[in-house]
């Protein structure tokens, strides 16, 4: 009688490995070669590209609905995002964006060879990094990316400096590598 009862612990167990490991993997997605979805070459991982609609693209291009807690993306020209100085009202990057992550957390608004931009939903922070900054130019092309930001969203750059923004430098060659900056026209930074 005991080991009845063993075997059946032992295979209940088995049984909850069994299903954990296939509820773990079936969130995974194929990509279009055929094997699991990893970097596209971006500064995001995990990124699948979007269709420019409301909803993130599979590698195949078709819509799906969202899978995590958070709300679903937002569908009209502009959304807001609440801030501790207040509201700020963006342009909806979700329909333009290079890409989204599969878990629907990040969101990369744009990607350069240079530097891209980054929205994470979950505290609604944005992040530049620079991924290549040639020599002597780091000023010129955070200059650029900060346009390119405001252009993105659609504000100003008092509005800007409301939002929760870190810049970053990956580039191993520069010297501003592993320093975290905020928006060069905030007061702040």
């Amino acid at each position: 009688m005991r080991k009845l009862f063993i075997i059946v612990i032992v295979a209940i167990a088995v049984i909850l490995v069994a299903a954990g490991i296939y509820l773990s993997l079936r969130g995974v997605r194929p990509n279009a070669s055929g094997g699991s979805a990893s970097s596209t070459g971006s500064l995001f991982p995990s990124l699948t590209p979007n269709s420019g609609g409301s909803a993130p693209a599979t590698p195949s291009g078709t819509s799906v609905a969202v899978s995590t807690s958070t709300a679903a993306f937002p569908t009209g020209s502009t959304f807001q995002i609440g801030t501790a100085q207040g509201v700020v009202t963006v342009k909806n990057f979700y329909k333009t964006a290079a890409y989204i992550t599969q878990d629907n957390e990040t969101v990369a608004i744009v990607q350069q060879n240079d530097y891209a931009i980054g929205y994470y939903r979950p505290d609604s922070s944005f992040t530049i990094v620079f991924n290549s900054v040639p020599s002597g130019s780091f000023a010129s092309l955070r200059a650029t990316a900060e346009q390119a930001f405001l252009a993105a969203l659609g504000i100003s750059q008092a509005d800007a400096c409301k939002l929760t923004v870190s810049e970053s430098v990956v580039d191993k060659t520069s010297p501003y590598i592993g320093q975290a900056f905020g928006l060069s026209f905030c007061y702040n930074y």
